[in-house]
């Protein structure tokens, strides 16, 4: 895992990044064929994170199960034969990443990205056609991920409800349909929400 250099320092003094590392070697110490790993990317630069995930293929290539938990949807699809999408302590929905792509059905996905208020959000949910719309606040603008059965005949009345409710647009694209596309169409939130209890 790259940590030769720091074997004579203490555990205290690494950053995040390489106490992570370190969990993770820990972790391959027993050679165990099952390993739990609980977002072990979350404090990696990009090229230790690229070195853990192939670490973690190769491993699965050597027949260990591997059980990963992740809020990088990219990630997930990347390296899980199946996915378990869970909010709030409940699996919602269980598959291979093309299944559960698949499972949402004709729906597509529209990505807003503007100067959104929330009575413009309120607007497009009421369209007829949307099934969900999921906001999340990014940079000082507003995204808007809007599940509809045609993206085609949406966008006019899209457009007219934004634009009608004061909303400044920077970007309308289709999408295509991603595992946090299924995460936002079973839980009806974006990743990006906070879900601890208060």
């Amino acid at each position: 895992m790259g940590l030769g250099e720091l074997a004579d320092r203490t555990v205290e003094t690494y950053s995040s990044g390489q106490k992570m590392k370190l969990a993770f070697a820990k972790a391959l110490v027993n050679d165990a064929p099952i390993l739990i790993l609980d977002e072990p990317t979350n404090t990696l630069d990009v090229p230790s994170a690229h070195e853990l995930r192939a670490v973690v293929r190769d491993l699965n290539r050597q027949g260990k199960t591997i059980i990963y938990t992740t809020h990088i949807m990219s990630e997930a699809e990347s390296l899980c034969d199946r996915v378990a999408i869970i909010d709030r302590g409940e699996v919602l929905a269980l598959g291979t990443a093309p299944e559960l792509k698949q499972s949402l059905g004709r729906e597509e996905v529209t990505r807003v990205e503007g100067v959104i208020p929330a009575q413009a959000a309120r607007a497009v949910e009421k369209l007829p056609g949307v099934s969900r719309v999921a906001v999340a606040p990014v940079n000082g603008q507003t995204h808007l991920s809007v599940v509809a059965g045609d993206q085609r005949a949406l966008l006019p009345g899209l457009i007219e409800a934004l634009t009608a409710n004061g909303a400044v647009l920077h970007l309308i694209a289709p999408e295509e349909v991603t595992l946090e596309d299924v995460f936002i169409a079973r839980t009806g939130r974006t990743l990006a929400e906070d879900t601890r209890v208060k």
